[in-house]
C-alpha cells in the first residue's frame, strides 16, 4: 500500500507534512533515467510526536516543578537538565510535571523533556530548554507585636522580585 511520495537527488529526506501522534512508514527506490531499484527491504516506520511545550516552572517548597502539555501518542516524558554543555538525565513520568528535588537554592538550571510513545518512538525536544532559578528560602530574623500591629523581618533573597506573605490564626477563621 506504499504511493509515491516524492524525489530527491539527496541521500536523505525531511518529511515536514506529518502530525502528531501518527506512525509512518517509507521506502526507498534508487533510480537514473528509467532504470528504478528494487526497495529498501521492508521499509521503516516510525511515529510522530512532537517535542513537548514546556510552561514556566515553579518554585516549591521540594524542588523546581516543570510542567509541559500532554501529547497526543505519548505514553510518557523523559526529563533532562543541561549541566555545562550536555542534556543530563532525570528520570521519567507518566504525568505532566516533574519535580527536581536536587535542585539547589540560589542556582540557575535549564530543563528539557522528550516524550516517548508505547512503541519505543521518542519525540524531538527543545534544544535551548527553559531556563528557571530555584530561589531560596526566606530566613525569617526578626518580629515584633506592638499596638501598631505585627511586624515581621527576613533577609533578601538574591534574585527574587517580591515576597508572599501567608498567615493563619489559631483557630483559621480570620
Amino acid at each position: 500500500n506504499y504511493q509515491y511520495y516524492c524525489r530527491t537527488t539527496s541521500t536523505s529526506y525531511t518529511d515536514k507534512k506529518v502530525y502528531n501522534g501518527l506512525t509512518y512508514s517509507y521506502r526507498i527506490k534508487a533510480c537514473r533515467n528509467k532504470t528504478v531499484s528494487g526497495f529498501y527491504f521492508d521499509g521503516v516506520t516510525i511515529k510522530r510526536l512532537n517535542a513537548p511545550t514546556l510552561k514556566t516552572p515553579l518554585n516549591t517548597d521540594s524542588g523546581i516543578k516543570i510542567q509541559w502539555n500532554k501529547l497526543n501518542g505519548a505514553q510518557g516524558y523523559f526529563i533532562y537538565r543541561k549541566e555545562g554543555k550536555y542534556w543530563k538525565y532525570l528520570g521519567k513520568t507518566t504525568a505532566t510535571t516533574f519535580t527536581d528535588t536536587n535542585a539547589s537554592a540560589g542556582k540557575t538550571y535549564i530543563y528539557t523533556v522528550k516524550a516517548y510513545s508505547s512503541e519505543g518512538y521518542h519525540s524531538a525536544y527543545n534544544t535551548s530548554g527553559i531556563k528557571y532559578k530555584r530561589l531560596k528560602t526566606p530566613s525569617v530574623y526578626d518580629f515584633d507585636a506592638s499596638k501598631n500591629g505585627i511586624k515581621i523581618k527576613w533577609y533578601a533573597v538574591h534574585g527574587a522580585e517580591g515576597y508572599y506573605v501567608y498567615r493563619k490564626t489559631g483557630n483559621g477563621k480570620r
